[in-house]
């Protein structure tokens, strides 16, 4: 059984899948929607600590904070969903 996982395991180790990183939700009214052009911005009550989730086809498989690493966004995971 062990040697069953072995192979599946270096079988799919490199194919690639999305994830969908979801940071929150704003609601606003439908006009503001209709009256969004360049340079907008839209508050939010979210604070950069807040948990993020990490999706893999809609189902969060993790969650964690949002981090800078080298000019760019990354996550920092805090709990992995079984």
């Amino acid at each position: 059984m062990n040697n069953n996982n072995e192979f599946s395991n270096k079988l799919f180790s490199n194919l690639q899948v999305q994830l969908e990183l979801k940071v929150g939700e704003i609601t606003t009214s439908v006009n503001s929607v209709l009256e969004i052009k360049p340079g907008d911005v839209l508050d939010t009550e979210m604070k950069i600590s807040d948990s993020v989730s990490l999706l893999y086809e809609g189902n969060e498989i993790a969650s964690g904070i949002l981090i800078e690493r080298d000019g760019y966004f990354g996550i920092q995971i805090k709990r992995v969903t079984n």
